[in-house]
């Protein structure tokens, strides 16, 4: 940055190194950032000597008396958060994590506190969160895929703390293979289902060396039929929250896979499409405590939510023999997403919370009841028109839910039973 103090004629060089204060917005102060992507720049007509500055990551006004050598940066950024979010998972017993673009990973310690840090790391200022997970044998061991400039893809074993990569990554990365889905069984137990017609693979060292998986009757070809684009949110694999070693995984081309040892092998439970329109942002979910309980949704197609009855009549289908049969939910069109939480007093199974439309209503809505009966516990959160992209209940408060938007970050809400 250079300023002049005599319109123009003469000009002295500021320099502006990685001097940010966020005090409204902690984690934009800490992260990689030292480019400061220049948007715009405008003098306050208010405040003499005083810029404002719209750059990549936020918005931020500077004090410029008397042509300062160094240049601090001041964040004014809360209110328009516009992270571009994937996932929120609430593993039992820990703390939130959300996964986003551009920066990957936050652990929220305090839902109305802005984090100070995101994960994994500040090592690079562009880098993508797709999907994480929480192990079903040890929820405070979590997995990522994080990949976008390098493969950052890896582990935390704190509750995501703190995050490293794991020691090899499977091949198709390097052959430009990014985003998909990821799942564990245990910490050393987990299957990574990549996008771009990537296969998927699974390791039982913890990500020392990977296997890919073979999948009976699967044609071989350029379509693998678990991922075709890296721009749909998709995750297709998933982890049996009660069975060791237990996993299954949707293909749009053959149907659901299931493996009861680790991922070595695969069977054939379930042939056929489940709906239609299924190789765009689908979600296959288990449910946490019980053995063999699947959710599965073809996702968001891009209609209008305010249609009471949605171009893509498609379902949400239940399974609860592992995979083999699936029933549809009564009443349910065009589901974004589906996710668990902890139950009211009293309820013996996890709530049920979905996006989409229930009953030609569109919203967010909760079953205490298996999916017998929904309730619409909201339907714009924040008052946002923003497309809500993703659903998650809380696993460890009853009633508590999150929402990922697909270009305005995340929010929570409190739902009465």
């Amino acid at each position: 940055m250079s300023v002049s103090l005599d319109g123009g004629d003469t000009w002295k060089g500021a320099q502006t190194p990685n001097a940010r204060v966020a005090t409204d917005i902690p984690w934009l102060a800490w992260t990689e950032e030292s480019y400061m992507t220049t948007s715009d720049l405008a003098f306050d007509p208010l405040q003499p000597d005083r810029i404002w500055f719209a750059q990549g990551i936020g918005f931020w006004s500077a004090d410029l008396v008397g042509a300062p050598d160094q240049v601090t940066f001041t964040s004014q950024s809360r209110g328009i958060e516009q992270l571009v979010a994937n996932q929120v998972i609430s593993p039992p017993g820990g703390k939130p994590i959300a996964a986003a673009w551009d920066r990957p990973l936050f652990r929220i310690d305090d839902p109305d506190v802005f984090p100070a840090t995101h994960g994994p790391d500040r090592e690079q200022s562009i880098q993508m969160g797709w999907a994480v997970d929480w192990a079903t044998s040890d929820p405070t061991f979590l997995v990522a895929v994080i990949n976008w400039q390098s493969e950052k893809t890896g582990y935390s074993t704190d509750g995501g703390v703190t995050w490293q990569p794991f020691a090899t990554h499977p091949p198709f990365f390097t052959s430009g293979k990014l985003r998909g889905g990821i799942a564990a069984s245990s910490p050393q137990n987990i299957v990574w289902a990549p996008s771009d017609n990537g296969r998927p693979h699974s390791t039982q060292d913890g990500g020392q060396s990977w296997q890919e998986c073979v999948f009976p009757g699967l044609p071989a070809g350029d379509e693998s039929g678990f991922g075709w684009a890296r721009w749909f949110n998709r995750h297709i694999v998933a982890a049996d929250r009660v069975e060791p070693g237990t996993f299954y995984i949707y293909n749009y081309l053959k149907g659901v896979y299931r493996s009861q040892d680790g991922a070595a092998s695969w069977q054939l439970v379930k042939e056929g499409e489940l709906g239609s329109f299924t190789g765009y942002n689908a979600r296959l979910r288990a449910v946490p405590g019980q053995a063999g309980h699947l959710f599965f949704t073809g996702g968001h197609q891009g209609g209008d939510p305010n249609d009471p009855v949605p171009a893509a009549d498609i379902p949400l289908f239940r399974s609860t023999d592992g995979g083999t049969t699936w029933q549809p939910i009564a009443g349910t069109r065009e589901i974004y997403d589906v996710s668990f939480g902890e139950p009211f007093a009293g309820g013996a199974y996890p709530s049920i919370y979905v996006v989409g439309t229930v009953n030609g209503v569109y919203g967010v809505h909760r079953s205490d009841d298996e999916g017998a009966t929904w309730k619409q516990v909201g339907q714009w959160p924040l008052g946002s028109l923003d497309i809500v992209t993703g659903v998650t209940g809380d696993l460890n408060q009853a009633g508590r839910v999150y929402v990922s938007f697909g270009g305005s970050g995340f929010a929570y809400g409190d739902t009465a039973p």
